[in-house]
């Protein structure tokens, strides 16, 4: 159902942000590489910011302050680069890492072995922010659903229906988000009233059918980087019912969709 499909998202932040260990996959292997540490980028210096106890960072001697200057003898230079050397974090659990970092003038080179966490759902939306936040961009999203489908809701009200299923959607998306980048303050998720305003204003309809055209509008007028489309589908009988969730989400400079994710 909607509510438990939803709290798997937070359970993912431990995988970048936090560390952590223990949760399950279904073939309980290890799926996602981690680190241990929160990076910045200020004028494309790329520092940590915090390193987190009994994380690999720590164990290889990673220190608040430090600025990487290569992984894997692989220079980071560039956005490019970031991304390179999240990629490659993120996919190699329990494999080795090299670091070139600076601290207080001096180039120092620390090695270690990447840690690795279990995760019970795979998420791409969520991969997809951990990766700009995690490499120093500007993120802001805005979370707008655009469609409300039901094959099973003959014999009550359908509007009011939809009214309080766009609520819970926004609700638990928001919150799910929110929890994963409260640690980082280039991430933030555009306020929900503001978004309302700004959909009643260009008349937006729930059909499902977005253009270029508000993908720029909303963009543009929210402030936001990205865009969480959210459908929803309930297909089966009233007493067996079976959901579909989608989340699309969108880059506004682009119109692209970057990542998609769907729970049923």
């Amino acid at each position: 159902m909607l509510t438990n499909k939803f709290l798997l998202i937070p359970l993912l932040t431990c995988f970048l942000f936090f560390g952590c260990a223990g949760l399950t996959t279904r073939n309980n292997v290890d799926a996602r590489g981690v680190l241990g540490v929160i990076t910045k980028v200020n004028k494309n210096k790329f520092y940590v910011s915090k390193v987190w106890e009994n994380s690999a960072a720590e164990s290889m001697g990673l220190k608040v302050g430090d600025t990487i200057s290569s992984f894997n003898g692989r220079e980071i230079e560039t956005r490019d680069d970031r991304i390179d050397y999240f990629d490659y974090i993120i996919n190699s659990p329990h494999q080795p890492i090299e670091l070139t970092v600076s601290r207080n003038g001096s180039l120092l080179t620390l090695s270690g072995t990447l840690g690795g966490i279990r995760v019970q759902q795979e998420d791409q939306v969520f991969d997809e922010l951990s990766k700009l936040i995690y490499i120093g961009d500007n993120v802001s999203v805005a979370f707008v659903v655009d469609n409300i489908q039901c094959a099973s809701c003959a014999g009550f009200n359908v509007r009011e229906w939809k009214e309080g299923m766009k609520t819970d959607l926004l609700s638990k998306t928001e919150s799910a988000y929110i929890s994963a980048g409260k640690n980082h303050k280039n991430f933030r998720i555009v306020d929900r009233s503001k978004i309302e305003k700004l959909l009643a204003e260009i008349h937006f309809q729930m059909t499902g059918a977005v253009s270029p055209e508000q993908v720029q509008q909303i963009g543009k007028m929210s402030g936001a980087s990205h865009i969480g489309f959210i459908s929803f589908s309930r297909m089966g009988s009233a007493n067996a019912p079976q959901d579909l969730v989608v989340v699309r989400l969108l880059d506004v400079k682009t119109g692209d969709v970057v990542a998609s994710q769907r729970w049923d």
